[in-house]
């Protein structure tokens, strides 16, 4: 009877000790699961900023090849309009009232804009 008490009394330290043990398994799963969605926040925000930032380079580059479409439509116009041109001689009058260079410069210089 001792010998099936004593075993009884063993199997239940047993079952407690193992009690505690899965109950410290659990609060380090559960710490390590806390950890692991701090972790998941934490690239979440990352990604977060890179697709906005992502967006940010997507708009400029949009601008920028719209920009360049209306230079290319700009430059078409300019060629355009220098293929058909035509030169004549100047008469009597014009001939006295051509602008000087410094003047002609200073023209040519406010209409030379960056593209």
């Amino acid at each position: 009877m001792k010998v099936l008490i004593g075993a009884i009394s063993l199997f239940c330290l047993l079952l407690i000790a193992f009690g505690v043990w899965q109950h410290r398994e659990i609060q380090d799963l559960q710490r390590e699961l806390t950890r692991q969605q701090g972790l998941t926040e934490s690239w979440q925000e990352k990604a977060n900023t890179a697709q906005v930032a992502q967006a940010a380079l997507s708009d400029q580059a949009q601008a920028c090849l719209d920009r360049e479409s209306q230079r290319e439509t700009e430059n078409g116009i300019w060629l355009e309009i220098l293929e058909q041109s035509q030169s004549r001689d100047m008469d009597d009058k014009e001939k006295g009232n051509v602008p000087d260079n410094k003047t002609r410069n200073a023209l040519l210089d406010a209409l030379d804009k960056p593209l």
